[in-house]
């Protein structure tokens, strides 16, 4: 189980704020607005993260706004890092700050991603990041 999933059940049990949805939840992530996130929390490390670190230091932080059974979305942040990432679940996200260089290692394919882009990988892919900026802020919805 890799800390994402566990900090995911973690919320769950201590019921914090703004993970639990009710009918008419509506929530917006836009990219000039600026994002506080004086609420995140610490996500562990990368390899906890399901990723081995090429380059850097990386701090990763978030925060979860909805979960939903196998259905989790919010905000996640990482400092400048280069790391090969193997995706636990699929993903959907758009970059809200900073940008990253995304390359699927099965397939060399690359994309360069910067605020307002979005994107979505299927769970088991591996992708090199390259965080090109001091940070990248992203929201996401994840499928488990």
């Amino acid at each position: 189980m890799t800390i994402f999933r566990l900090t995911v059940l973690l919320t769950l049990l201590f019921c914090q704020q703004n993970v639990f949805a009710q009918a008419g939840f509506f929530i917006s992530y836009k990219t000039q607005d600026q994002v506080d996130d004086s609420n995140f929390i610490d996500l562990g490390t990368p390899e906890q993260n399901n990723a081995v670190v090429l380059e850097g230091n990386p701090i990763i932080t978030g925060r979860f706004d909805y979960i939903n059974a196998n259905i989790v979305a919010g905000l996640f942040k990482v400092t400048k890092t280069k790391a090969i990432v193997t995706y636990s679940a699929d993903e959907h996200a758009q970059i809200l700050r900073g940008i990253v260089k995304m390359t699927v290692v099965d397939t060399g394919v690359s994309k360069i991603y910067g605020p307002g882009d979005a994107y979505f990988v299927t769970k088991g892919t591996k992708v090199v990041w390259d965080v090109y900026t001091p940070f990248l802020l992203k929201s996401f919805v994840n499928i488990f």
